[in-house]
């Protein structure tokens, strides 16, 4: 077994462990100790978030490895509407007909992690969006904080200068969304991805472009 294949199985565990730990979350959070209540629920909290980075890294695993998508039809709403109801605050602006070319797992993925960025860094506002724009999907997390720090452009958002948690950021989110965009290719045409500002809550907007 090499090592690349070595360290997916070790993530696979991990997540497995993840999910025994959510499962006793939950059975705390049914007893009647306010204080224990408390703690369950920041368990479930992190460890969803931890959960979800795991999920990045067997993404990144399943790019390098594989080194291709599986790219079909899908409806954007669906799926914007599925991710969304994981967090609080999140409004999903998106038509109903508009159809994707994309691989959904991958785009979960980076979506999910962008979210919980966005929640972090932010005041509790979240907006996902999609559209057409230049004969691209363009699909965009936009937050009510303070927006990216350009200074600091392998962090993922401005607060990671003043909050202890989020100076651990490594750019990770970011440099997985931007491998999952460049996968997506038509036509000799790549993906990408921008780091903006939001128009509608003025905070960070992830926008992520795909063929």
């Amino acid at each position: 077994m090499d090592l690349l294949t070595l360290l997916a199985s070790a993530i696979h565990d991990a997540k497995n462990q993840l999910h025994q730990i959510l499962a006793d979350a939950a059975t705390l959070a049914k007893m009647n100790e306010p204080a224990v209540q408390a703690i369950a629920v920041r368990l479930e909290h992190r460890s969803r978030a931890l959960d979800r980075r795991l999920v990045t890294l067997l993404g990144i695993y399943r790019l390098g490895r594989e080194g291709m998508v599986n790219i079909t039809e899908h409806h954007v709403a669906d799926l914007l509407n599925s991710i969304a109801v994981d967090w609080v605050g999140a409004v999903v602006e998106c038509d109903e007909a508009l159809v994707g070319y994309f691989d959904a797992a991958l785009i979960r993925a980076v979506v999910s992690d962008a979210l919980d960025n966005a929640q972090r860094f932010g005041r509790g506002q979240l907006l996902l969006t999609a559209c057409i724009e230049n004969k691209a999907l363009l699909i965009s997390i936009e937050d009510d904080g303070d927006g990216f720090n350009v200074d600091k452009p392998d962090h993922e958002g401005s607060a990671a200068s003043s909050n202890d948690e989020a100076s651990a950021q490594t750019g990770l989110g970011l440099y997985f969304a931007a491998e999952v965009a460049k996968a997506h290719q038509n036509h000799g045409v790549a993906g990408h991805i921008e780091r903006t500002t939001s128009s509608q809550l003025g905070g960070a907007a992830l926008r992520i472009y795909l063929p």
